[in-house]
């Protein structure tokens, strides 16, 4: 029987000599750029799920990749010197010389949750909102807001018809479940340094959280035409599907895969791949 991360290597082969392949159909080639939903070791992630499906993905996403890094750069050289968009620059490079028809995103989360949820909860004891809803409004309206449509516009001027589809978060649990002791948790720490330790509250603050996310992706899609947002809110109820604090088991990944996948048919009005149980 192939390992999992056997499978994950010889699908990464094909469906990157499938998308250099300039005789493949454009609609079955997808840019995928983001975070750890892109890229997660040791389950089948959404990208390992799209390509099982044939379509000829190219990675170039990064577990542990912030917002901010994917489309500004935050890297620095040992002179402290900026090392500017790199990301960007080999996302655009990807567009010019393939010509993908679709670009999937991922990206947010690490820059909404952590530690830096410190910056806009207030301590329990406080006697204060435990939700600092004028800085929590400004990351994400404005901050990441503006970094996500920074990043779209600047590959729809290279290819002015690419369909850009990104998804939103679910509503994760603060299990202080890690990956694999090697990261994280992300939630369960901060929540427990501001003195909020009611499983209810908790939640409450997440959905909070979550839903502001979903509603800035919301409006980005309203605004522009190739701009594509996939809601997943409620689709994880249950603690069994998550895999951790923030990550998604791989029957969870599998779910939002087809999700993807339904979007691409709703924009091209067909299926463009012709192995796939839904």
């Amino acid at each position: 029987m192939i390992s999992l991360e056997r499978l994950k290597i010889e699908l990464k082969k094909r469906a990157h000599f499938d998308f250099k392949d300039e005789d493949i159909d454009n609609n079955i080639k997808i840019l995928a750029v983001g975070d750890s939903w892109f890229d997660y070791p040791l389950v089948s992630d959404i990208v390992d799920h799209l390509r099982e499906m044939k379509y000829a993905v190219y990675k170039k996403s990064k577990i542990g990749n912030t917002l901010e890094d994917i489309v500004f750069g935050t890297k620095y050289s040992f002179s402290y010197k900026n090392k500017g968009q790199t990301q960007l620059k080999e996302t655009i490079k990807a567009i010019e010389e393939n010509n993908p028809r679709f670009i999937i995103f991922s990206a947010g989360g690490n820059d909404i949750v952590g530690e830096q949820m410190q910056l806009f909860l207030n301590h329990k004891k406080s006697g204060l909102p435990l939700v600092r809803h004028d800085v929590l409004d400004y990351l994400a309206n404005t901050t990441i807001k503006n970094a996500i449509e920074y990043f779209y516009l600047e590959l729809i001027k290279i290819k002015p018809d690419i369909e850009f589809i990104t998804h939103g978060y679910d509503y994760g649990f603060p299990s202080g479940k890690s990956f694999h002791g090697i990261v994280g948790p992300w939630i369960l720490p901060t929540m427990a340094m501001k003195g909020i330790t009611d499983f209810e509250t908790q939640r409450e603050i997440i959905v909070i959280i979550v839903d502001k996310f979903n509603t800035l992706l919301a409006e980005l899609e309203n605004k522009h035409e190739n701009f594509h947002h996939i809601d997943i809110r409620n689709m994880f109820t249950d603690e069994i599907l998550w895999h951790n604090e923030i990550h998604l088991k791989t029957e969870g990944y599998l779910k939002v895969a087809r999700k993807f996948h339904e979007k691409i048919i709703q924009i091209l009005k067909y299926n463009p791949v012709e192995k796939f149980s839904a």
